[in-house]
């Protein structure tokens, strides 16, 4: 067993645990018009968005932003101002 600390008050060993990858926290994502956002309200680590696409001819395609930080926006729009965005989520990395 891994501990990370271990230190003794008033005769009681007191032990924590290895801390893990910390991710963004309290996320939402949405679309408007042909673009897609996410924003993650605290944590650490970062995220980005990725927006479903359609060309209007029945092809589906996606696009991703780029990667930022917590209480940061990712947006991204879809290829042509006339293809729709039908949908965003949120993908995160930990530190």
């Amino acid at each position: 067993m891994l501990f990370s600390t271990a230190a003794l008050y008033s005769g009681v060993a007191v032990v924590t645990a290895p801390t893990a990858a910390a991710y963004p926290q309290d996320c939402s994502a949405g679309t408007s018009s042909n673009s897609g956002w996410s924003y993650c309200r605290y944590g650490s680590g970062s995220h980005r968005v990725r927006v479903t696409c359609n060309n209007n001819l029945g092809s589906i395609y996606y696009r991703w932003g780029g990667w930022v930080g917590t209480g940061s926006y990712s947006t991204r729009a879809c290829d042509s101002v006339y293809h729709k965005a039908t949908g965003a989520l949120v993908e995160k990395q930990g530190d």
